[in-house]
């Protein structure tokens, strides 16, 4: 995995966490990354951040099925993995599925996705 994944460094707490978001919706805007994966001790903070970045669909890692569901449903392009809740095994089965499947999301989320953001 090492040649496909580019580390990010970030400090730490929640200016850490957004830094991280910023950078990471910058390069997959800008088509220098397809997605990525955020390490935190705390999703929720991290999911409400990478949630509002309009190039990246979030997903919390909760079960190798559920990042499968995520990336099939939605497109998901971001996992985010609370690093206190999962082992090594359950860690690596997840970026394992995230990234042997292509993260787009359909039409139908594209514009539902476009129709909630303008609800504001």
């Amino acid at each position: 995995r090492r040649r496909l994944i580019r580390p990010l460094v970030a400090g730490k707490g929640n200016a850490g966490v957004l830094q991280a978001v910023r950078d990471l919706a910058s390069a997959v805007k800008s088509g220098t990354a397809h997605g990525g994966m955020l390490f935190v001790r705390n999703a929720a903070l991290a999911g409400c951040y990478a949630n509002r970045c309009p190039s990246l669909r979030a997903v919390v890692g909760t079960s190798v099925e559920a990042v499968e569901q995520a990336v099939h449903d939605m497109g998901a392009n971001v996992l985010i993995v609370e690093y206190l809740q999962h082992g090594l095994k359950s860690t690596s089965a997840m970026v394992d599925r995230l990234m042997s499947q292509s993260p787009h999301a359909s039409a139908l989320v594209q514009r539902d996705l476009a129709d909630l953001q303008r609800m504001g």
